[in-house]
């Protein structure tokens, strides 16, 4: 909790199953204390990334349905784990940048 991370990826025996969001750890917490298994509170809906999906459409969907995380695969296994955020984080570095190679030619 005290880390910036806000969204974990689930695995059962290395086989990526959902996603926790730090709004359901939370809420998970207060409904069934410390004692819940993660298992059963992660988000199992088998909705994720794959590895070579564009980001941009990987996001749309995301978006779409309500997500603020999506377990990226490859071939089936776990690869990392896009979140809103992060995508934000790049966008805003990213714009940062441009407005900095455009002001640096001026």
């Amino acid at each position: 909790i005290a880390g910036s991370q806000q969204d974990f990826p689930v695995l059962d025996h290395g086989a990526p199953v959902g996603v926790l969001t730090r709004a359901e750890l939370t809420l998970a917490l207060q409904r069934h204390g410390s004692g819940a298994a993660v298992g059963d509170v992660a988000r199992r809906d088998g909705e994720h990334a794959d590895a070579v999906e564009p980001l941009e459409d990987a996001v749309r969907r995301m978006r779409g349905l309500g997500r603020t995380a999506l377990p990226v695969l490859h071939r089936g296994a776990l690869v990392g784990l896009i979140t809103l955020e992060s995508v934000g984080e790049i966008v805003l570095v990213r714009d940062a940048l441009k407005r900095f190679s455009s002001r640096k030619a001026v």
